[in-house]
């Protein structure tokens, strides 16, 4: 299970991050500062966390009954980040494309806290799912 999980973070979450770490990459090179605000104020992050939620729940709804409650749990979990993030983030879009005043810093925030909460659901999705 182990292995299935470290193959899951770096050749998904990782590979999913790779356009935000060269981003912050090339502002590094720019001699620019490297910010929260930068990185994750205009909610990529946020279509990240949509798009991992998404492929847990495919994982384990295609994985049997056996632990049931738990994988209710988990993939409950990741429908909740779902609409979520893709709410949050259609609000953040509008708000850009209207050119209105928004806080990138609480989009930063609470990408954060959606990645985290992403994260730790999906990966239990994929330990329950056992392929």
């Amino acid at each position: 299970m182990w292995i299935r999980l470290l193959r899951w973070f770096i050749f998904t979450v990782l590979v999913a991050l790779a356009p935000l770490l060269v981003y912050g990459a090339s502002t590094l090179i720019e001699g620019n500062q490297v910010t929260d605000e930068l990185l994750f104020g205009k909610g990529e992050l946020l279509l990240i966390c949509c798009a991992l939620a998404a492929a847990a729940i495919g994982d384990i709804i295609t994985s049997g009954r056996e632990l049931e409650t738990y994988k209710l749990i988990c993939g409950g979990s990741c429908v909740i980040v779902v609409f979520f993030t893709s709410a949050l983030y259609d609000n953040i879009a509008q708000h850009i494309q209207l050119k209105t005043h928004y806080e990138p810093g609480v989009v930063a925030n609470l990408s954060i806290i959606s990645f985290t909460v992403t994260i730790i659901s999906a990966a239990a999705c994929l330990a329950l799912s056992r392929e």
